[in-house]
């Protein structure tokens, strides 16, 4: 009943309620002709869990009877999205007199929910509520299929993006700092901008249906440029095709795995600075680097080294290449082995890495989804292939001004895309030869590495390295206060004596206030250490789990208060411990590492 009118009318308590009516004249009411209120607290009171949730989705808005409800239930930090599609209901819910406004989003589109699921994320750990109005899912149920699968996708998505940095904190930022010289010296994506404007390219995955097209992969070289995962470099390799460009960008010893015992001759990688520190040298002379992941520390190295180009990661090395070959310019896109699902219950294509792998669905079926599939059907996808098939969606959408050809021959279907067979895709759009490597390394050539980005990187890692000694002095000195001064009340609470534990406490309170002050005073020496958050990163790992120096409640015991001082500055001089040596070392090694630049002279003069 999408265009569905409302009529609003008395209910018999005299409150407002409403009747959808459909053009063919069938009617339902949306609300209690007796008493909404009662019946809305009946709903809400059968979902027990809205008490303790993190945050609430509602399908549904009606006149806003339940939503109120909700409100009263929870806590009041608990913050509601309410999801509607009918332009009546929302225009009369924003007019009417006494409807709860605050904490309370009204939306009808994928963008705001995506937007309210990632905004309250610190929140999701006490659990997410999708609450259903039964009678407004009545007014549109494909609408509201459609929002109950794009909030199951974003929260998804959501958690495996907080999973990764939680497990990669301190190995991303390793690399990060062990990459540093290469970086420094290799051009960035950004050179190659729009160099294939309008020519092919083909994106090469690890999906099972690799294995059906990638012998046709010889027909596509010099007529599109092949770009290559990572996972599918070996079983290219093997066959004797070598792409134009390799991608990777995975922190982890597992993606090193990848590169081991392959010896690539002609490829050219394109490497986030992340990546694991063993595969650029696999390379020499042929890289370009790209930007993707965003925090505050890889902000400040970007400041210190120089934008080089940006790709969209969306948690995949796949939408990382279809980044690329957006910024290169190429139209159409093809991708193959690309199933984003575990086509024939395999998990990738043969001669990857992964050869022969099958999913046991039997055991993951509680942590599989079912999608549409190419060709027709469902097919299982993973809930982390899942969330990049939602990416890809929207990034297919935001890129419309270009063909996405879906060549895979299998696996999930994706919205946005044209599906054909990668016969047909070369036969249609792989026509012309264009000298693909040629203009790699003439755009390579070009760009030559400045030494005072070197000598200016080197000069800030040691200004900041000294910068952290003092912070460390200062934590050491406040810690060893603390230190004793839980001793201390140890001991007044051992005392029995009246007056020897009142004194005690006495004492131990008046210490405390000079704690607190030197917490004040680190809190402030902690913004100027941290002018560009370069210690945050480090923290995530150290402190995952602990707010950092959050204030306690004014019920808070003494001891309380000194084992949270002691907790949190105690991970602030791990971290800053560890910091000022990593940045002690990266600075040293930019000395020792000069060959880098005489390296790339080399290549530039031939």
């Amino acid at each position: 009943m999408t265009n569905a009118v409302i009529e609003l009318m008395k209910a018999k308590n005299g409150l407002t309620t409403a009747r959808a009516r459909g053009s063919n004249g069938a009617s339902f009411m949306l609300h209690s002709a007796y008493d909404p209120v009662a019946e809305a607290q009946r709903l809400v009171q059968g979902s027990p869990s809205l008490k303790k949730a993190g945050g609430i989705v509602c399908l549904g808005l009606g006149l806003g009877y339940h939503v109120q409800e909700i409100l009263h239930l929870v806590p009041t930090e608990t913050e509601v999205l309410v999801i509607e599609s009918n332009g009546q209901l929302k225009e009369w819910y924003h007019n009417a007199e006494n409807t709860p406004r605050e904490r309370v989003t009204i939306a009808d589109g994928e963008d705001a929910v995506k937007a309210f699921i990632y905004r309250i994320c610190e929140k999701l750990r006490d659990g997410l509520v999708l609450f259903e109005h039964p009678a407004s899912l009545r007014l549109d149920p494909e609408f509201y299929d459609n929002m109950r699968s794009r909030v199951r996708d974003y929260v998804s998505l959501l958690l495996v993006d907080m999973e990764t940095a939680k497990n990669l904190s301190y190995i991303v930022q390793q690399n990060n700092l062990d990459n540093l010289p290469v970086v420094i010296s290799d051009p960035g994506i950004n050179v190659l901008e729009n160099a294939f404007k309008d020519k092919p390219a083909v994106i090469v995955s690890a999906g099972p249906s690799l294995n059906k097209n990638i012998d046709l992969l010889a027909e596509a070289k010099n007529k599109s440029v092949i770009i290559c995962v990572g996972t599918a470099l070996k079983a290219m390799l093997a066959q004797g095709l070598h792409p134009d460009i390799v991608v990777t960008l995975d922190a982890t010893e597992l993606n090193y795995r990848l590169f081991t015992g392959l010896a690539p001759t002609e490829e050219f990688l394109c490497y986030e600075p992340q990546t694991h520190d063993k595969i650029p040298p696999l390379f020499a002379g042929r890289r370009f680097v790209f930007n993707s992941f965003s925090s505050p520390f890889t902000t400040w190295l970007r400041e210190l080294y120089g934008n080089k180009g940006y790709v969209d990661p969306g948690g995949s090395v796949a939408i990382a290449a279809f980044g690329i070959a957006c910024l290169i310019g190429a139209n159409p896109i093809v991708l193959i082995g690309q199933d984003l699902a575990y086509t024939g219950g395999y998990t990738h294509a043969k001669g990857t890495v992964y050869d022969g792998r099958k999913a046991d669905l039997t055991t993951l079926n509680l942590h599989l989804l079912e999608v549409p599939a190419v060709g027709g059907g469902k097919v299982f996808t993973p809930r982390n292939m899942h969330t990049f098939l939602v990416r890809f969606e929207e990034l297919f959408a935001q890129h419309n001004d270009r063909l996405v050809i879906d060549a895979t021959e299998g696996g999930a279907l994706k919205r946005g895309t044209k599906v054909m067979t990668f016969r047909e895709a070369i036969d249609r759009y792989f026509t012309k030869e264009f000298p693909v490597l040629t203009i790699f390394k003439d755009l390579h050539r070009k760009h030559l590495p400045d030494p005072a980005v070197r000598k200016r990187v080197r000069k800030e890692f040691k200004k900041t390295a000294l910068e952290y000694e003092r912070f460390i002095r200062k934590l050491d000195k406040t810690l060893s206060i603390a230190t004793k001064v839980y001793k201390l009340n140890e001991l007044a609470e051992k005392m029995n004596r009246n007056e020897l534990q009142y004194g005690g406490t006495f004492v131990a309170n008046g210490i405390l206030e000079t704690l607190k002050k030197k917490g004040e005073e680190l809190n402030r020496k902690l913004k100027e250490v941290n002018a560009q958050a370069k210690l945050i990163d480090l923290l995530g790992l150290l402190a995952v789990d602990v707010e950092l120096a959050p204030l306690l409640p004014e019920s808070a015991t003494f001891k309380e208060q000194v084992e949270r001082i002691k907790l949190v500055y105690g991970l602030y001089l791990e971290a800053a411990k560890i910091m000022r040596e990593q940045l002690v070392d990266i600075a040293d090694n930019l000395v020792s590492n000069d060959n880098i630049q005489v390296e790339r002279e080399c290549i530039v003069k031939g």
